[in-house]
């Protein structure tokens, strides 16, 4: 079963609780995720570091995660602080 995370418009400090509890509601259902990123317009350090801590504790459980549309934002926060690859964020996206 695959699982979609609509991430909205911010993935900043204040959105970390809202993100956190939607993740782990996510995990306890296994399989994958789909992360559906196409309306992220802001990200932050915080932002970014969950979503590392989320990919991390993805292949600890085994769980597959992919991106759905990843926006703009997103892929230039991912390339600027070096963690793209790590968020399986491909060259095209």
């Amino acid at each position: 079963m695959n699982n979609t995370i609509k991430l909205g418009h911010n993935m900043t400090v204040q959105d970390m609780n809202r993100i956190l509890n939607v993740m782990n509601e996510a995990f306890d259902k296994g399989n994958s995720l789909l992360l559906s990123a196409g309306d992220l317009i802001k990200i932050d350090g915080a932002g970014l570091q969950l979503l590392c801590a989320i990919f991390k504790e993805a292949n600890t459980q085994h769980i597959d995660i992919k991106w759905e549309s990843p926006s703009k934002a997103l892929v230039y926060a991912a390339n600027l602080y070096g963690v793209k690859e790590y968020l399986k964020l491909q060259v095209g996206n």
